[in-house]
């Protein structure tokens, strides 16, 4: 088992007796050790640091685990630099007549104090660059000290904070579920996710000590960390999914991942309790023990993240699942156990019974049972929604107990008695909301709703994993729904009202309103979308991927045209009504301003004292509005 590199707390040096030599770079101290390597502080020949650890042949038994390592971070080394997300290897080399290899990193945030922004020295930040580009050069400041530097880990803030609040785990799991599916997409499995192998860039949080990283299904030994590792063993997505699974639930309750799924008794806030029991449904599913039942991937996990952060609820949505789940396999019980035994009193019957009169009586005997238990059953779940409805009704949720109403009336049989009954119901919720004109109802939760430009259609996407077109004015449905893979986020028509985009799974559609037959158009890219929005003219599409910025895309063709580069988490996107700018705005107090021309910035970042939550212009696209915390402020567009 490789164990952890751990970082050398200030004053207690584990530096080894001689440094290696690496051409173009000064080793200055030992920041980690482990049975394998070493990492290094590191300073190269421009002044910039970086972290480089170095694996020695001597220290493993056999020299294929050491061949294993080197190729895992050779593959490893070009898709690094593609996700914010992930740990940038920058240089790999090898010196076989000294017996190891080393790789070259980005550097982690300074956790010691020893710098007066929190960080190793700062940051260059001009010119600007595309993420391909790989992380921005870190360049030495006048108070940084080598000797005192200690990278910042997740574990390291865990000792020093015991658990993290709800949104702040929230933030890091969704960029470390867009990191592992960016790792799984290319074929790489990681095997040794935990908090002291996340570190923070620039406050970005990273996979690293990627020394583990190999190929998926590779034949491997059995590496990782006790209590991380899932009864399986490493070398499958879903397990480091599960590895995931007990990181999240390390920092969001503050206890060993041994004591796993055993949750705190000391969170006092009954809004912080809510939120833990929240990610307790989270870190339950991907550390199940039976693969089946885990999380199939991180775009899966990750949409479970994301609508916890859109504010739904993942316990009543799982509950209302395992309600009907129950109620189907009740009347499957039922109906089996009817045909089970009609199959055997015929075989009975018709052996002892050779008349045809009296065979021909029995069998409609059977199917008289069968129906009356299938009637039963539809009744039983009938009532089952009208229960679910009358509970709504008495909390307010008018809307709500439409929906579930309207299903008991979609599943029972047509018997006049009931059906009245079910009519009544309807009507008398609906004189209780005399401005509703019209109900759009879905399977599930709807998330997402918009008219088009001329206001006679309109559109919703639902948690039941459809997006409907409607009539406006009627509320009947236009067409059949558009299905997905996933609970729609996002639906919304372009100006014209000839195309439609909708947000599931992370990936954006792009469908045709003229042909809506024809397989979908999907946006190309490799980073999970999570926000996307037609321009003025409906001929320019932005979405937003996560913690890697915004997309400009032709809706026609759907080719990105530009990227636009925005370091922290973005909160909100708007576009000129001119269509020639677009804002973005993000939780690192900034909002930047940008060409949709040529995919430039415009002027400098618009600081706040606070997240940027909004951000619109004027009509006139000659201002711009941002909130951030308590103010709303107006600047120049210009």
């Amino acid at each position: 088992m490789a164990e952890p590199i751990s970082a050398a707390p200030p004053g207690v040096p584990q530096e080894p007796s001689r440094p290696p030599a690496i051409e173009g770079y000064d080793l200055l101290r030992c920041i980690g050790c482990g049975s394998y390597g070493e990492v290094w502080l590191a300073r190269d020949d421009a002044g910039i640091f970086r972290a480089v650890k170095v694996v020695y042949r001597k220290t493993f038994d056999h020299e294929r685990p050491f061949e294993r390592e080197l190729s895992g971070i050779q593959k490893f080394e070009p898709v690094s630099r593609r996700h914010p997300s992930q740990v940038s290897i920058l240089q790999v080399g090898r010196d076989r007549a000294a017996g190891y290899f080393y790789y070259v990193m980005e550097l982690a945030d300074d956790a010691g104090g020893t710098s007066e922004s929190g960080n190793v020295g700062k940051w260059e930040s001009e010119p600007e660059r595309a993420m391909d580009a790989g992380p921005l050069p870190l360049v030495h400041g006048p108070t940084f000290s080598s000797a005192m530097y200690l990278p910042r880990t997740l574990k390291l803030d865990l000792q020093r904070r015991r658990r993290l609040p709800f949104q702040e785990c929230l933030e890091i799991s969704l960029a470390l579920t867009t990191a592992l599916d960016h790792l799984h997409q290319h074929g790489l499995i990681h095997r040794d996710i935990k908090p002291s192998n996340v570190i923070f860039v620039r406050g970005v949080p990273k996979l690293a000590d990627i020394g583990l990283v190999t190929d998926v299904g590779a034949t491997i030994s059995h590496v990782g960390t006790e209590g991380f590792l899932p009864p399986e063993g490493p070398g499958t997505p879903q397990a480091d999914l599960y590895s995931l699974g007990k990181l999240l639930y390390e920092i969001s309750t503050g206890r060993d991942r041994l004591e796993f799924p055993e949750l705190p008794t000391f969170v006092e806030a009954p809004a912080e309790k809510g939120n833990l029991l929240e990610l307790n449904q989270v870190f339950l599913k991907a550390c199940q023990n039976d693969v089946s039942r885990r999380y199939q991937s991180a775009r899966e996990m990750f949409s479970d993240l994301a609508l916890l952060q859109s504010g739904k609820s993942l316990r009543r949505a799982r509950a209302i699942e395992q309600r009907l789940a129950q109620a189907r396999r009740i009347a499957a019980i039922a109906i089996s156990i009817a045909l089970i035994a009609g199959i055997a009193i015929y075989w009975i019957q018709q052996q002892r019974v050779h008349v045809a009169r009296e065979r021909t009586a029995l069998v409609e005997r059977d199917k008289r049972i069968a129906q009356n238990v299938a009637t039963d059953t539809r009744r039983r779940l009938s009532d089952f929604h009208v229960a679910e409805g009358a509970a709504l009704e008495r909390e307010g949720d008018f809307t709500g107990a439409f929906a579930w109403f309207a299903g008991a009336l979609l599943e029972d049989p047509p018997e006049p008695g009931r059906l009245a009954t079910h009519h009544q119901r309807l009507a008398s919720l609906l004189a209780r909301c005399p401005k509703l004109p019209a109900v759009f109802a879905h399977q599930g939760a709807v998330n997402t709703a918009g008219f088009s430009a001329d206001g006679r259609r309109f559109v919703t996407g639902s948690d039941d994993r459809t997006v409907q077109l409607w009539n406006a004015a009627t509320g009947e449905p236009l067409g059949q729904p558009l299905r997905h893979p996933a609970p729609v986020l996002r639906a919304a028509l372009s100006t014209d009202g000839s195309r439609l985009l909708t947000l599931a799974g992370g990936i954006v559609r792009i469908w045709s309103d003229l042909d809506r037959e024809a397989y979908p158009r999907k946006l190309e890219h490799p980073a999970i979308m999570t926000n996307a929005l037609f321009g003025p003219d409906g001929r320019q599409i932005l979405t937003v991927t996560g913690d890697q910025g915004a997309l400009l895309w032709e809706t026609g063709s759907g080719q990105l045209r530009f990227d636009f580069p925005h370091p922290g988490p973005i909160r909100s996107v708007s576009f000129s009504p001119d269509g020639r700018l677009v804002a973005t705005a993000g939780a690192d107090h900034l909002v930047r301003v940008w060409n949709t021309e040529n995919g430039t910035a415009i002027g400098s970042a618009l600081a706040h004292d606070d997240a940027v939550t909004g951000v619109a212009f004027s009509p006139d696209s000659r201002r711009l509005v941002t909130i951030a915390g308590e103010e709303a402020r107006v600047w120049d567009a210009r």
